[in-house]
């Protein structure tokens, strides 16, 4: 069962998106109106984490084998707590 670790909310009030990471996978759920739109990916799919700062906030952008998913405004201290937690989830466990 997986335990949803830590919850990182964008700035943007019109189109807002939540970046839930969570021991197994990653979750991105943008509301349209009254349509939610999520999207999962797994750790062993993830291949890049990136950060591209932009002008007063940045953003968090998800590579995996389906495409991109970038997280926008988020606050650049949330994107790199973000990215250091599910860089480290990525990580094998020795």
């Amino acid at each position: 069962m997986a335990v949803r670790l830590k919850v990182f909310q964008s700035l943007d009030v019109v189109r807002p998106i939540r970046l839930s990471v969570f021991s197994d996978r990653i979750e991105v759920t943008r509301r349209y109106g009254n349509v939610t739109r999520t999207r999962r990916i797994d750790y062993k799919r993830l291949s890049s984490v990136q950060i591209v700062d932009a002008k007063g906030s940045a953003s968090v952008v998800l590579v995996d084998e389906l495409g991109t998913v970038p997280v926008p405004l988020l606050g650049r201290s949330d994107a790199r707590r973000a990215r250091v937690l599910i860089e480290g989830l990525r990580k094998p466990r020795s």
